[in-house]
């Protein structure tokens, strides 16, 4: 087992190396959905499908895109019919508290519906930050390495995903022994009920 020492190098230099700069050149993904791994998606919420701007929602489900929607942007329009959705708006800043708790609910939940063969879609604002928080620990509850994790998002999504460096630290830090909390002695690699 590493010493505690080793371990926070570790970190150190992980977390150097995933708050590196982002090219300037680069741009930012649109709000449409990338799929970071075959039915599962991360992406943001279009400017004018807020609940300030209500559209009717038409089709009742028909031609549906995914099976289950997390939804951190509390200002986002509800999806369509037939679609189960989950809704937890939160601020793109420091994790505390109840956030922590709430948070591994939505990637838990996220996670039971892809793992049941549903496309899942988690998706906030801008598609970084908070639906990046998400969909990492949906591959950390897969059995990835957050870090792992992170670089996969990067790779999928953007490279300007996950630029909060206070998500980022928490992952890296203390994701698995929240993860590992959730699911409690003896559960196997399930979540906990």
């Amino acid at each position: 087992m590493p010493s505690n020492k080793k371990a926070a190098t570790d970190i150190a230099m992980v977390i150097e190396d995933l708050e590196a700069p982002v090219a300037a050149h680069i741009r930012y993904p649109s709000w449409r959905a990338d799929e970071i791994l075959d039915g599962l998606f991360m992406g943001g919420t279009h400017d004018d499908a807020t609940v300030a701007d209500p559209k009717p929602l038409y089709g009742l489900g028909g031609g549906k895109e995914f099976d289950a929607v997390v939804t951190l942007y509390a200002w986002a329009q509800p999806v369509d019919w037939e679609v189960e959705e989950l809704r937890y708006g939160f601020g793109d800043g420091a994790l505390y508290g109840d956030d922590i708790t709430r948070v591994l609910r939505a990637a838990a939940w996220a996670y039971e519906r892809w793992q049941d063969g549903d496309r899942v879609l988690v998706r906030c604002q801008a598609g970084l930050n908070r639906s990046g928080l998400v969909t990492a620990l949906v591959l950390v509850l897969a059995g990835w390495e957050p870090a792992d994790a992170i670089r996969r998002i990067r790779a999928t999504r953007s490279p300007h995903a996950l630029f909060n460096k206070h998500f980022v630290r928490w992952l890296l830090s203390d994701a698995q022994a929240a993860v590992a909390q959730m699911r409690g002695p003896g559960t196997g690699s399930g979540v906990a009920a």
